[in-house]
């Protein structure tokens, strides 16, 4: 068995619809118990904010992954719920990892007073999102909200899964179709060599959707394949994190900067230089890593879980590549709008 985090412990031969199940029950009772601690002890476990938005991503993703198989005005609603919950955990989360950056970042001794007048900015605008959560959790019990997940679910004993005359559609059987009808975004993110931050911001949500999709089906799949994929996609979700980091920092020491007194102006611009520094350095040591070789190697394993009957021939020297474009073999290309980088790790 993978020793992956979220993994679905569902027998590769269980019917289909018992591993939708198995995926979203257990990350829809995170988002419960996280949003509950959210809002109660956020000012003491600032934990509870980023586990939220981590449930609530990999949710989403479950939803997105079996959406087939889900009511769709139900789906909907939860879906909407939930992407709210996240832009409203999201706000809070931005300012815990800003705070937590600014203490931890190396600084000389000069700038020690810009560090302290950073970490009280910091806890101030923290404090003015944390209302907007409140209303969220006080205007959706849990015991409603615990409801509509529920009645998400039960369709999924109802609903006519991918099946032939003979046989039902299992986990096993549908796992590599399922995981090659959602890689074409990743694909798209990786063949356009991405240098700008609101592409590498793109390719770090594909990356991460990727992973958690990944993890709801590795019980299905290859093993060695999938756990060096992993580790591929893990590794890659770090360097383009760190990127994240600095790039989000510099928004919010700029919206910072506006307004201030001119001396303190002076100590957060010292505070730009040194993020920006960091930056660069980051953003080339990223460009080394990822060089055709390494974008090879995700692709060909990526490949040969998609189509375990047809291994791939590409040695991971480069990302493979097809006749319209796309490094997939999943059809054309999709043009994606791309996002303003939001939001930190």
């Amino acid at each position: 068995m993978p020793s992956l985090p979220w993994l679905v412990e569902v027998a590769p031969e269980a019917p289909l619809c018992e591993a939708a199940d198995a995926a979203l029950r257990p990350r829809f009772k995170a988002v419960r118990k996280h949003f509950r601690g959210a809002v109660q002890t956020s000012d003491k476990n600032g934990d509870h904010v980023h586990q939220l938005r981590e449930a609530v991503r990999r949710s989403l993703a479950a939803i997105h992954l079996y959406k087939d198989l889900l009511p769709k005005q139900k789906r909907r609603r939860v879906k909407r719920f939930l992407r709210e919950l996240r832009k409203a955990a999201g706000a809070a989360r931005d300012w815990d990892v800003f705070a937590n950056w600014l203490a931890q970042i190396g600084l000389p001794s000069e700038l020690e007073f810009a560090r302290e007048l950073g970490l009280k900015h910091a806890r101030q605008a923290r404090r003015s999102v944390q209302p907007g959560l409140k209303r969220l959790y006080e205007a959706t019990p849990a015991a409603e909200l615990k409801s509509q997940m529920r009645r998400l679910r039960p369709k999924l004993r109802r609903s006519r899964a991918l099946s032939t005359a003979d046989a039902p559609a299992t986990f096993a059987s549908d796992a590599a179709r399922r995981l090659r009808e959602n890689t074409a975004d990743f694909f798209e993110a990786a063949a356009e060599h991405p240098r700008e931050l609101t592409d590498l911001h793109y390719l770090r949500i594909q990356t991460k959707r990727l992973r958690y999709k990944l993890e709801m089906l590795a019980n299905a799949l290859p093993p060695p394949k999938l756990e060096a994929l992993y580790a591929l996609l893990r590794d890659l979700q770090g360097r383009l994190g760190a990127i994240n980091d600095r790039a989000t920092a510099a928004e919010f020491l700029q919206t910072w900067r506006v307004g201030r007194q001119p001396e303190e102006q002076a100590l957060v611009r010292n505070l730009e230089e040194q993020n920006s520094a960091l930056l660069r350095t980051d953003l080339a040591a990223f460009h080394a890593w990822w060089t055709p070789e390494q974008q090879g190697k995700i692709h060909s394993a990526l490949l040969e879980l998609t189509n375990p009957a047809e291994p791939s021939s590409n040695d991971g020297r480069e990302p493979p590549r097809t006749a319209g474009g796309s490094s997939s073999g999943c059809g054309p290309r999709r043009r994606k709008r791309r996002c303003k980088p939001r939001g930190l790790r």
